[in-house]
């Protein structure tokens, strides 16, 4: 990305790496099993026209090797996440009655 001849000439590359972790030879840890880190990715089909076998066996597509049904990510946090919850509720609920009794002051000094 280069911004002219004033600012200083640079560039942002970015790299991908791509792993393939659908082989069963290739042992996951049990925190990346836990966490589902390697599922498999879901692929838009409407996109994917024309593909071989082999180029479906490249993408994956149909291996349910690593799927987890229905997965759930536990909450890391569910006490500080109820709190903010709660806080959040309270601030609403302050907030509208702080604006009704802010509009009945406002009308009692104009009737007044």
């Amino acid at each position: 990305m280069s911004y002219g001849a004033a600012a200083a000439s640079w560039t942002i590359t970015r790299d991908l790496n791509f792993y393939n972790y659908r082989d069963p030879a290739v042992p996951l840890s049990p925190d990346n099993i836990e966490s589902y880190r390697y599922h498999p990715l879901p692929l838009n089909a409407a996109f994917l026209g024309n593909l071989t076998p082999e180029d479906q066996s490249i993408l994956g597509l149909g291996d349910k090797t690593n799927i987890i049904p229905a997965f759930e990510r536990k909450p890391g946090h569910e006490a500080f996440q109820a709190w903010q919850v709660r806080m959040f509720g309270a601030k609403v609920v302050l907030e509208e009655f702080g604006s009704r009794v802010a509009a009945r002051l406002r009308r009692i000094l104009r009737a007044g």
